[in-house]
């Protein structure tokens, strides 16, 4: 499986710079179109069905193009991918994702069972014992635990630039990268302290610290410093550790947690250097993330796409809170949610509850959003946990797998809408009425601080306000404020301190003498700043969320009207009927309409009365049942 790569990574050269946007970023959405219709996992699901019978034309997660076993110096695994691209391509695939995983599992395990090397290449806790992938404890392949590999371990690097390299010469349009934290994963269990971890840290310390902070730290001689002879102390096993750990008297352990992170960020913008090497230039990559907070954004100035397992619910209790925040922050990054998928917890909630429909509204969701849900096949789940609520893991411990399937039949009709009525999404981007300040620093200080920006950004989201993120960085994040960023905005709400560098507060200071910055008094306070651009005048439970094209002048805007009224009980949304929606004229640039359609999966697109008044186009929906689209045409 070893062969010689030319290109060179560095194996453990650790850094402590700030994060710097790069000079050159691709433009959103590239190189998804709105239309895309997303495989689920290749790896699991049948791709021939996939792609002739469920419509996807982006496949994602291919398998890794090496293997165990050379064949007379060929890699047959890697021809038999080849073809398999080549093939998808002749069918009509547009984009062919392949995989690389910094925390080996699933269909990396086997290749894991075959190398000892890699086997020794895994994290370690305090005690010095090998560590097990969390969510995979009991399971082995050939005997072989899948040990949770560390990617600052040498043997691991070397790993992931052959299955990059494997990859590119398969013939894959891009990667995408399943734990892209790398060791940092680790740290919240347990780990890591292996040695190349401990040489890695000690480099660290010594580029960020004086002697004398060093000796206020604890450090005599940083040349010989052993971090985990400064925690055996407080804790000689894992278990004390994780006590400690979670009383906070673990020492260093911010320093330790921003060595590994930023370990893990420079090893992803090194591998896609080498993915860009050996592929070619147009090759993409996209990063595997869970609720991209401010750990997970130190990776973005390398990204092209997000590929997510997210936590999301019923409308109404919530459940699209996270999700339609985390699809907002995509946004603002110019990186697109090209893959959302189903998580244990909701994959286990779904099983329990027979709520199989609810999945329509999240499919629904995703495109409304300008985003992408995968056709659902599969999910990892708990065997027999159960679980009553959509946001909480059962009582019980236990180590998921990808056992539940979908009846995805089921779901084929909402793919089916999109491909058949690509003119009204592809073209068709969010809106920025208002914005909203996500201060990285601020919400790295306080966990309260988060949650207040996701609850105005959920409250603007509810009164179907369009806003979008204005992102402050710091040595996570790349992002800079400047004074043109208020440009796209109406103004930019403040939801709490900010903590910003001097340069990005006198932007902030800038914006407020120019009268484009609030802060956070309420919704009835932004109510009475903006106009509505898209109103529900009746009482019913829709949300609303217009996107604009500025190159079609006879269709410059359409409305997807969400039902947010599912009922769990019957799994189904209670049909929304006789549905009032006002539109603001500066929606169709002031245009007279002279004809508004309605589409709706599973329905005949039909056209719907409306009355033109001096506030805006009063349109009468006749019903909604998931998900519709109005379409006002204009003369």
């Amino acid at each position: 499986m070893k062969r010689l790569i030319i290109f060179s990574l560095t194996v453990v050269t650790f850094f402590s710079a700030v994060a710097e946007k790069p000079e050159q970023k691709n433009a959103y959405p590239y190189p998804f179109k709105y239309s895309d219709v997303i495989s689920d996992n290749i790896s699991m699901a049948p791709v021939d069905r996939i792609i002739k019978d469920w419509g996807a034309n982006v496949l994602m997660w291919g398998k890794p193009a090496i293997s165990e076993i050379d064949y007379a110096g060929v890699n047959l695994n890697q021809e038999k991918i080849r073809r398999e691209i080549i093939k998808g391509k002749e069918d009509g695939v547009r984009i062919y994702i392949g995989s690389l995983f910094c925390v080996l599992h699933s269909m990396y395990h086997k290749y894991l069972a075959a190398d000892p090397t890699l086997q020794e290449a895994a994290c370690r806790d305090i005690a010095g014992e090998r560590m097990v992938v969390q969510w995979m404890v009991g399971q082995t392949y050939r005997g072989v635990p899948l040990y949770h590999n560390c990617s600052n371990n040498p043997r691991s690097r070397e790993f992931y630039r052959e299955v990059v390299v494997a990859n590119m010469e398969a013939g894959y349009d891009g990667l995408v990268i399943e734990e892209p934290r790398g060791s940092a994963h680790a740290v919240s269990l347990g780990g890591c302290f292996c040695d190349h971890c401990m040489k890695g840290f000690r480099e660290y310390l010594a580029k960020k610290y004086t002697a004398k902070e060093l000796q206020q730290r604890g450090i005599k001689h940083i040349e010989n410093f052993d971090y985990r002879e400064m925690v055996r102390p407080i804790a000689d096993t894992r278990d004390a550790y994780l006590a400690a750990l979670k009383k906070k008297k673990i020492p260093l352990i911010k320093d330790y947690k921003d060595f590994q992170l930023k370990a893990g960020a420079k090893l992803v913008g090194e591998l896609r250097e080498l993915m860009l090497e050996v592929g070619g230039e147009d090759k993409i990559l996209g990063l595997f993330c869970t609720r991209l907070g401010p750990e997970w954004l130190l990776n973005t100035q390398h990204v092209d796409f997000f590929a997510a397992e997210q936590v999301i619910g019923p409308p109404l209790d919530g459940g699209y809170k996270g999700l339609t925040f985390r699809y907002e922050i995509a946004r603002a990054m110019g990186n697109p949610f090209a893959w959302t998928h189903i998580s244990p917890v909701n994959a286990t909630f779904i099983k329990n509850h027979e709520a199989f429909n609810l999945v329509k509204a999240w499919i629904s969701l995703a495109y409304a959003s300008g985003e992408h849900f995968n056709i659902p096949y599969y999910a990892w789940a708990f065997p027999e946990t159960p679980v009553e609520s959509w946001d909480k893991r059962g009582a019980k411990k236990e180590s998921c797998t990808p056992h539940f399937f979908f009846p995805t039949e089921r779901y084929l009709p909402f793919f089916d809408f999109v491909t058949a009525n690509a003119e009204l999404f592809d073209g068709y981007h969010s809106m920025n009425q208002v914005g909203v300040l996500h201060s990285n620093p601020s919400i790295r200080s306080s966990k309260k601080l988060e949650n207040q920006l996701h609850d105005v950004c959920y409250e603007l989201w509810e009164a179907n306000i369009p806003y979008g993120l204005a992102l402050a960085g710091d040595d996570w994040l790349y992002s800079r404020l400047s004074e043109e960023d208020a440009d796209k905005f109406q103004f930019v709400i403040v939801p709490g301190p900010p903590k910003l560098d001097a340069k990005q507060q006198k932007v902030l200071n800038t914006w407020k003498a120019n009268g484009k910055l609030i802060t956070w008094n309420g919704l009835d306070d932004v109510l009475k700043r903006i106009e509505l651009l898209a109103e529900v005048e009746s009482d019913h439970q829709i949300a609303l969320r217009p996107r604009k094209n500025p190159d079609n002048a006879t269709v410059p805007a359409v409305v997807h009207l969400l039902n947010m009224n599912y009922d769990l009980s019957k799994d189904d949304m209670n049909r929304q009927t006789d549905v009032k929606v006002r539109l603001n004229s500066k929606l169709m640039d002031g245009k007279k309409v002279r004809r508004v359609t309605q589409y709706s999966p599973q329905c005949e697109p039909v056209e719907v009365p409306f009355e033109i008044k001096p506030d805006g186009v009063y349109v009468s929906v006749p019903e909604v049942n998931y998900w519709s689209i109005l379409k006002p045409e204009c003369e």
